[in-house]
């Protein structure tokens, strides 16, 4: 089981997403960057990936971001990377985090426009959930989403 006191999952920098052809004209498929931050009594441990994949539908407010927890690279060793996996976090088993919930906008945003906001969801590693409010900037340019 681990302990979400030390646990720390960030999103950072920019997230593009871009239109994809469903029913709906306001639905968009994308990636980022995410920063992941272990602060324990004894050491700071920190790794990230570029590997963030996710949909955000504007029509229903709706986001869902997953991202391989083995895509993380940095850590303080290899050996660290290698405990991160394969006891701590045991990827075989758990090979997912999502986070996926409601986009709550300040001011509405649907074309040409920016807001901010939060993203409010269920966050979920090793199969277990938390719930998650991040603030964000969002904004709309020609048929990209960044946020």
């Amino acid at each position: 089981m681990i302990s979400f006191k030390y646990f720390t999952l960030i999103l950072f920098g920019v997230l593009t997403f871009v239109p994809v052809a469903v029913s709906s004209q306001n639905y968009y498929k994308g990636g980022g960057d995410v920063l992941f931050i272990s602060e324990a009594p004894l050491e700071v441990i920190k790794a990230e990936s570029s590997q963030l994949e996710g949909v955000i539908d504007l029509d229903k407010m709706k986001f869902a971001f997953k991202i391989k927890v083995n895509t993380f690279d940095g850590f303080n060793s290899s050996l660290q990377k290698d405990h991160f996996n394969e006891h701590y976090l045991e990827t075989d088993l758990y090979p997912e985090a999502t986070f996926t919930g409601s986009i709550i906008l300040d001011e509405p945003c649907l074309s040409n426009c920016s807001s901010s906001g939060i993203f409010k969801g269920k966050f979920t590693i090793h199969n277990e959930s938390k719930i998650e409010v991040i603030p964000v900037s969002f904004k709309i340019k020609a048929d990209t989403v960044l946020i």
